[in-house]
C-alpha cells in the first residue's frame, strides 16, 4: 500500500507544483492596456495579406524583436498589443532599415486597433503601457494613424 501513497503524493505533488507555476506568471501580468503616451519608436503599418492584418516594422537596425503579446475584443474592433524590444547593445547590428512583420489572428475585414510599447532588450514586460500606434475600420477602410514613429500602411488586398 505504500506504493499506491507515494504515486499519490507524487500525483499531488505534480498538480500542487503545476497550479503553483500558474499562479506566480499571471501574478505580475494582468491585462495589456493602451496607455495615453505618445508612441515614439520605428515606423509602424498595417498590411492586409491572406485575409488577416499583418503589423510591419520598420526597425533602424537589426537586432530588434517583435512580438503581438495579445489580442483583445471589445464590441467595435480588436486590439492588438505588440512589443518591440530594442536591440542588445553588447552586440553589433546591422546598420539598415530592417522590415519586420507579424501576422495577427484578426481578419482584415474586422476593424482593429494596434497598441505598441518599445521596451530595452531587457526590460521588465510588466513595465509600460503600450501607447495607440494606429487604427483601421477595415480592409480599404480609412486608418488614424497616432504618435511620433507610427507610418502610414497598406489596406491591400490579400
Amino acid at each position: 500500500m505504500l506504493i499506491g501513497s507515494s504515486w499519490r503524493a507524487l500525483a499531488l505533488a505534480v498538480i500542487a507544483g503545476g497550479f503553483g507555476a500558474a499562479m506566480v506568471s499571471c501574478a505580475g501580468g494582468g491585462e495589456p492596456y493602451a496607455g495615453e503616451d505618445v508612441y515614439a519608436g520605428p515606423p509602424v503599418s498595417l498590411e492586409s495579406s491572406r485575409g488577416v492584418w499583418v503589423v510591419v516594422v520598420q526597425s533602424p537596425t537589426g537586432g530588434w524583436s517583435v512580438a503581438v503579446d495579445r489580442v483583445t475584443e471589445s464590441r467595435r474592433r480588436k486590439d492588438v498589443f505588440v512589443t518591440l524590444r530594442r536591440p542588445d547593445p553588447r552586440f553589433m547590428n546591422t546598420q539598415a532599415v530592417i522590415e519586420q512583420r507579424v501576422a495577427t489572428p484578426v481578419r482584415s475585414d474586422e476593424p482593429v486597433r494596434v497598441c505598441v510599447r518599445v521596451l530595452d532588450h531587457d526590460e521588465d514586460p510588466d513595465s509600460r503601457a503600450y501607447p495607440v500606434v494606429l487604427e483601421r475600420a477595415g480592409a480599404g477602410g480609412a486608418g488614424e494613424v497616432r504618435g511620433g514613429g507610427g507610418g502610414g500602411g497598406g489596406g491591400g488586398g490579400a
